[in-house]
């Protein structure tokens, strides 16, 4: 075919059907004008075969269009157009190809070192971690990674391990180099023979541990110290160089790993895909292009671009990163378990990639935790509809609103607890869903563009939960109309203070307001009076009691495990710890403890890392009042208020906001006994709580009061009413019980999972690199009417057979999944059980309790009046743990695999 045939053929292809009125004016908007030139010249430009030129100006087009009828023309014509020919790679680009690739090699290398490590491989993983951070130095000097806290974090790894081996000598020879040194000190010149001799003996590190206490011996003469200090660098070399062949053989495979060699850059229009050549080849030129209009289309709604220097955003596949998807932000997407043997396209116009460039493109920033995957998830399905790909993997429209209906309206979680991923995103696609469609042209998401921008311009930005919350939905009320509020309400989102938000203070003129409060107390010039008039119109909480450090064991949760003042209040008791002994320290002890003129309690323990602290403190109210409690923390907290857990805050602030956290409650006439917990990363607690009422004005009449001393008061026993028995005593499942996911073999009255598997819906939602979420095998259901009749109050015992891991969910939801309501989860460490109470799928408390290595195990679960007793084995793992029932009365136990069997299951209620 000639070029000028082809020509007319793509013009006929491009050129939409032309709209009713097309012999009117031009548009009077002199954007929709300059949209409409740009359309034309696009399509002039790809009769011609100017592919790339064609692109820009479809693309210019798209953005300049004032409304969603310009876009969709805009993007029909993208849509038909051939891929253009990509731009070749500037000089910033190849210098960005080669420093991702030098950091995955660096990453990897560290992989290969830890292993090595695991091995007790010390001086193979030390010439490992050499390398890496001789290449991070040089990443460092071209300034292209930037990472000077990562560097040294480095030099100290390999600092630290250099120590371990010059110190891994066996005992007789440290006592011999010891005793040489102590016999021959006053020769130094027998002291470096000794040393020789040691040496050639090949006893390396005796050898260096001699000569090494000559040269700090401040008494030795100059010249051997000196002959002493050349001779233990000469040793420390062949100490290090001394790798016995499976060790050289690891490290020589890992310097040398093929897989760096093959690597090369395939560039779009908008991305350069690093990879193995063979996988690259695997990805169609139209695949491709369907990515970069996911970036223009993306960029366009946020209104920003990633990379505003201009070099492409890169998507490396990589072959060595066991992680089974995709990480992406800034201006890089990377892609796990990248298989350069496969068969199959790589199709990158997809869901998965979609999804990754919303990471890259969409950055609400203060935001929840569950918004960070929820809008790269919206930006797939924007992605997704808008590019008419609606059948692709991960850009699940109807999905993602189901998701958000299944799990966050039906369940009772707070607002900034929605989950990641589907729950999120569906908020998000709630508001074009409802309020944003075309009558018979699909969404309109020019209106949802403007919140975007609008959010993007937003300044100053809100900085507490609460103000995140509304200013976000007084922007979407602003396009959407003033219904939103009402969805909002809905949806368990903050609204008490009304429809009215000053954008100028978008945390609320209560947050503005007791932040001058504040800031009058710290300049300390109000008399007294005055200072208590101001705590009193702010709500500061003063007089705490503090008690601290805690510890969790290694690798446990602080904010999680349940340590003595969760249970009693004596306030003249010393808890040791393995690290420093904790006490009480009244108001106004001093010490490590103070607390400054609006309440702020700040702890500054010896060893504050990974402790946590608690603060305790009565206050009293004239008349019963529906309040807020605002808390100040710089890190994950909890607070009870009367025994009962009000709110247990598990993500991080990134920094001490004031007021960053805003919780109902209700407060009945009298006296109330309030119990804070503060965790700690690395630095010293400091938190505060001030209670107001809903309008963020003080309580009238509030006052301070110091906590009493109380002391651990064992429950009352309990008659249970037997309502449920089950010891399987049939030759299959009874009515009461429903099997799956997973199955069941009932034999010799003991059930067990058939099969391992993960086939049970678990921690759905927590997705990313290094994070198993070992899914139960085997899933079991009781009848819903039995937990009917038991009411809120119930016990429930399971007799088991094997090792004892397995989930029990209270108050589980009739969807499938271990983790719907309220699961105690037991999973075996050693000679000892792990115990969690999660609810829904977040860890709310944690013990352990002995696992005997017989065969018989028996869990007992007891809720009574809203607080868990667990037992394992007869021994006590949770106490009486706060933790109000849900509306379900649903009961699933869920295994792993073929062991634990079931004998019996076994429910006391105590009426409805």
């Amino acid at each position: 075919m000639c070029l000028r045939a082809a020509g007319l053929l793509a013009a006929l292809l491009l050129a939409p059907p032309p709209p009713a009125g097309a012999g009117d004016p031009p548009p009077a908007d002199p954007r929709a004008r300059e949209a409409a030139a740009l359309l034309a010249e696009g399509r002039s430009l790809a009769a011609g075969g100017d592919l790339a030129p064609a692109y820009g100006a479809f693309s210019r087009s798209l953005r300049a269009s004032p409304d969603q009828d310009g876009k969709d023309l805009a993007r029909d014509a993208l849509l038909a157009l051939a891929p253009p020919p990509a731009p070749p790679l500037s000089e910033k680009e190849r210098s960005v190809v080669v420093a991702r690739i030098d950091e995955e090699r660096s990453r990897y290398l560290r992989d290969a070192a830890n292993r090595l490590l695991g091995e007790k491989r010390l001086r193979g993983a030390l010439r490992l971690l050499e390398e890496v951070k001789g290449a991070l130095q040089e990443e460092a000097t071209a300034k292209v990674i930037g990472d000077p806290r990562g560097a040294e974090r480095r030099e100290r790894e390999v600092a630290d391990l250099r120590v371990r081996i010059f110190s891994d000598l066996p005992p007789a020879e440290r006592e011999e180099a010891d005793a040489l040194f102590s016999r021959h000190r006053a020769d130094p010149a027998r002291v470096l023979r000794e040393g020789e001799k040691l040496r050639k003996e090949r006893r390396l590190l005796a050898a260096r541990r001699l000569l090494q206490s000559l040269v700090l011996d401040p008494s030795a003469p100059a010249g051997p110290r000196e002959e002493a200090r050349a001779a233990v660098a000469g040793l420390e070399r062949e100490i290090l160089a001394d790798l016995d062949p499976a060790e050289r053989r690891a490290v020589e495979e890992a310097l040398a790993c093929p897989v760096f060699a093959r690597l090369e850059v395939l560039p779009s229009m908008e991305f350069l895909f690093i990879g193995d050549a063979a996988l690259l080849a695997r990805i169609p030129a139209r695949s491709r292009f369907l990515l970069d209009l996911a970036y223009v289309a993306q960029t366009d709604l946020a209104g920003r671009v990633p990379n505003p220097g201009g070099d492409r955003v890169t998507v490396f596949f990589k072959e060595l990163w066991d992680f089974g998807g995709g990480v992406g932000g800034g201006s890089r997407i990377d892609i796990g378990r990248a298989d350069p043997r496969g068969k199959q396209a790589i199709l990158v116009g997809s869901g998965l990639f979609f999804h990754e460039l919303g990471h890259c493109v969409f950055v609400p920033d203060p935001r929840f935790p569950g918004w960070m995957e929820g809008i790269a998830n919206f930006a797939a399905a924007f992605t997704a509809t808008f590019l008419k790909q609606e059948t692709s993997e991960g850009g699940s429209w109807k999905g993602d609103l189901e998701a958000f209906r299944r799990d966050y309206l039906e369940r009772e979680e707070a607002y900034w607890r929605t989950a990641p991923y589907g729950p999120s995103a569906g908020w998000f696609l709630h508001w074009i869903a409802s309020r944003g469609m075309r009558p018979g042209r699909g969404p309109d998401w020019v209106r949802y563009g403007r919140v975007f921008r609008a959010w993007e311009a937003l300044s100053p930005r809100p900085a507490t939960v609460a103000g995140t919350a509304r200013a976000f939905g007084a922007l979407l009320a602003a396009e959407f109309g003033p219904g939103v509020w009402e969805d909002l309400a809905a949806q368990r989102f903050p609204v008490e203070e009304g429809t009215a938000v000053d954008l100028a203070f978008p945390d609320g003129a209560a947050h503005y307001e007791a932040h001058l409060r504040r800031e009058t107390l710290a300049l300390g010039a109000s008399d007294p009076a005055e200072a208590d008039r101001l705590r009193a119109e702010m709500g500061a909480l003063t007089g705490w009691a503090v008690c601290g450090p805690f510890y969790p064991p290694e690798g446990g949760d602080g904010l999680a495990s349940v340590f003595p003042p969760e249970r009693e209040a004596v306030l003249d008791r010393e808890y040791p710890g393995a690290r420093q002994v904790a006490r009480w320290f009244p108001p106004g002890a001093g010490g490590p403890v103070s607390e400054d003129a609006a309440g702020a309690v700040t702890a500054r323990w010896a060893y504050p890392e990974g402790s946590v602290t608690y603060g305790l403190l009565e206050v009293e109210v004239p008349e019963a009042a529906e309040a807020f409690a605002w808390v100040t923390a710089e890190h994950r907290w909890a607070l009870w208020v009367d025994g009962r857990l009000l709110e247990k805050q598990e993500w991080e602030a990134g920094g001490l906001v004031p007021d960053r956290d805003r919780v109902p409650l209700t407060l009945a006439k009298g006296r109330h006994r309030l119990l804070f917990k503060a965790a700690l990363g690395w630095l010293g607690p400091t938190f505060a709580v001030r209670l107001t009422d809903r309008a963020g004005r003080g309580i009238p009449g509030l006052r301070c009061l110091p906590a009493e001393a109380r002391p651990f008061v064992p429950a009352p026993k309990r008659e249970w009413k037997p309502l449920f028995r089950d010891a399987f005593e049939r030759n299959a499942l009874g009515p009461n019980w429903t099997a799956g996911p997973g199955g069941f073999t009932l034999r010799n009255k003991v059930l067990r999972g058939s099969a391992p598997g993960g086939a049970v819906p678990w921690r759905k939602y927590s997705v990313r690199p290094g994070f198993p979420q070992d899914s139960p095998s085997h899933q079991l259901t009781l009848d819903t009417r039995v937990l009917r009749k038991a009411g809120k109050d119930l016990r429930v015992e399971l007799a088991l057979e094997g090792d004892p891991k397995i989930a029990l969910t209270l108050d589980a939801e009739e969807a499938d999944g271990g983790l719907t309501g309220w699961t105690v989860v037991v999973v075996p460490r050693g000679e000892r059980a792990e115990v969690r109470l999660e609810r829904y799928d977040r860890l709310l408390y944690l013990g352990e309790a002995a696992a005997a290595k017989g065969r018989e195990h028996r869990v007992l679960v007891e809720r009574r009046d809203g607080f868990v007793t667990v037992e394992v084995d007869g021994e006590v793992a949770l106490d009486r743990v706060s933790a109000a029932p849900l509306r379900r009365d649903g009961l699933r136990i869920c295994t792993w695999g073929t062991d634990p069997a079931i004998r019996r299951v076994e429910v006391l209620g105590a009426g409805p």
